[in-house]
């Protein structure tokens, strides 16, 4: 049985055949050619085999799936190709939102929206999470409002931000941003985890789209759903750049979540950007270093659980060394326990007690072991040995 590429091919008209060979992939297209020639005694014309492209995973004998090339040629921006397609796939509303997310040629996201796109929230969510700006300003001059949330399943397929201008900030795609705001997206309008657009942009490091933000005016000081702040999701990143400009914005260093914990016990991380700098940012501008979250746990007991640099400016400051939490456990046990051993070495030096005992009457020598640290079992016992206090 023909299908319509094979009618066109076998036709008359050589632009028509023109444009279906540009959208087909070679080895399809082959085969159409094997077909039509079995079919009408002659190969078609018309067809500019060297524009096509061989790609990946196609196999030697597979039929060309028009939803295929529909795709390509979308991705492709060839407009001729998607209009002579559409007229014999006739897509859902909601199919052409997907084929619609991979073009970014307005003459083909014309077209689709002639043919019916979708718009909704989900195209406006999938605009920007592509950051395709044709695709979110068809979406919005169709009367999307730059506000509309997604729903639970959209929720589920983008993470976080459920509303199109977190999104935009949390993957950084700034002209989208920018058209959002312009078509009066609230600037502090919070989704998802309750996280808004600036505390996205701050977590992710996307600086330019912080201080369009901050050009509208956003709150550096707005609470998400868990009371964090922009500058704690910036200094958990290790985000310096988006930390000082929070700061220069008078953002509150001040500022307790749920649990208590101030943006300096958020700089505690090893693997994520310069956590040391955002610590001394954060000193400079006023943070105090001994403040405690409700399990009595400072940023220096999370700097030395994490084998964290920050450590070094925190003893700088005059963070008590000797503090504990509500578990008993000091700065030295927390790196004896994780096997930090080099966190350990500098707490000693600064004078830290290695004889501290937690809650439990657990010693420092006793967590080592415990969790298999031998490097930091032996540190601990040579220096009580070379201090003639090792127990009988």
């Amino acid at each position: 049985m023909l299908t319509a590429a094979h009618t066109v091919l076998l036709g008359e008209d050589a632009d028509a055949q023109s444009c279906v060979a540009v959208a087909l992939p070679p080895v399809a297209l082959g085969r159409l050619r094997r077909t039509c020639r079995g079919a009408s005694g002659a190969a078609p014309v018309g067809i500019d085999w060297a524009w096509l492209r061989q790609p990946s995973g196609v196999a030697e004998d597979e039929d060309p799936d028009p939803w295929d090339t529909l795709y390509m040629a979308a991705h492709q921006g060839r407009a001729a190709v998607v209009a002579w397609l559409l007229t014999h796939l006739h897509p859902t509303p909601g199919a052409l939102v997907n084929v619609a997310a991979l073009a970014s040629d307005p003459e083909v996201i014309h077209l689709l929206t002639a043919a019916g796109l979708e718009h909704s929230p989900y195209a406006l969510l999938l605009a920007v999470q592509l950051g395709n700006l044709p695709l979110l300003t068809a979406v919005l001059g169709a009367g999307v409002h730059p506000d509309s949330e997604g729903s639970f399943s959209e929720f589920v397929r983008f993470g976080a931000p459920m509303y199109a201008l977190a999104g935009a900030c949390e993957s950084g795609h700034l002209s989208c941003a920018r058209a959002l705001l312009a078509a009066g997206a609230d600037v502090d309008k919070q989704g998802g985890w309750g996280a808004s657009a600036l505390m996205e942009a701050a977590r992710m490091g996307h600086l330019e789209c912080m201080q369009l933000l901050l050009k509208h005016s956003a709150d550096v000081h707005a609470r998400s759903s868990w009371r964090g702040t922009a500058l704690m999701e910036a200094t958990r990143a290790g985000r310096l750049a988006c930390v000082r400009l929070l700061l220069e914005h008078r953002a509150d260093v001040h500022a307790r979540d749920d649990w208590g914990a101030t943006a300096l016990n958020f700089s505690k991380t090893t693997h994520q950007g310069d956590q040391t700098a955002c610590t001394q940012a954060l000193i400079a501008a006023g943070a105090n270093v001994h403040a405690a979250n409700h399990d009595g746990r400072t940023a220096l007991m999370y700097a030395a659980l994490y084998g964290n640099r920050s450590i070094a400016p925190l003893l700088e400051a005059g963070a008590d060394m000797h503090a504990a939490d509500v578990n008993g456990f000091t700065p030295m046990l927390s790196a004896c326990r994780h096997g930090v051993l080099q966190t350990a070495l500098l707490l000693d030096r600064h004078g830290a007690d290695r004889h501290a005992v937690s809650a439990d009457g657990t010693t420092a020598v006793m967590l080592a072991r415990m969790k298999n640290h031998g490097d930091v079992v032996q540190w601990l016992l040579d220096k009580d040995s070379s201090e003639q206090i090792l127990p009988q």
